[in-house]
């Protein structure tokens, strides 16, 4: 992990407002069902350097309160069968956890280590539950971007 600054972004896709509870439940989760209907219904243009995005904000607290997920990309010409919302990535500074491995259990386990390291009572960083994503840099890599003070 590393700290980094990234510069905004503005991203088009679908949203969907949810709670850790809910997602770890298999009757109730909103996100699985979120990234199948995007991925049904966007085509993200990878060759000219279109990117796909993973956002979560609107935290009511923490990660055990609401929350909003976004899933788009920042292609906003991108082909959609329906209506796309735009949100935008605020620059800011992050804590960058960087993985490779087979999707879904990568970013499952990448999130486990997250969750693990900002519960420590030394924890060196304090994050801000503002804006966090994952930026999904190919189909086995990943980087997951954690708002901190």
């Amino acid at each position: 992990m590393k700290e980094v600054y990234f510069e905004k972004r503005t991203i088009y896709g679908l949203k969907a407002r949810t709670n850790n509870a809910n997602e770890f439940s298999t009757d109730k989760g909103l996100i699985a069902p979120l990234w199948k209907t995007f991925n049904d219904s966007i085509t993200v243009d990878y060759t000219n350097g279109a990117r796909v995005f993973g956002l979560y904000c609107d935290y009511e607290s923490d990660h055990s309160k609401d929350y909003t997920v976004f899933v788009g990309t920042d292609q906003n010409y991108a082909q959609s069968t329906i209506a796309l919302e735009s949100r935008e990535i605020p620059s800011a500074n992050y804590l960058l956890f960087e993985a490779q491995g087979d999707m879904p259990q990568t970013l499952i386990d990448t999130w486990t280590i997250i969750w693990e390291y900002f519960s420590k009572a030394d924890c060196f960083h304090q994050r801000l539950y503002s804006t966090d994503f994952e930026f999904y840099t190919s189909s086995t890599s990943i980087e997951i971007y954690i708002s901190i003070k």
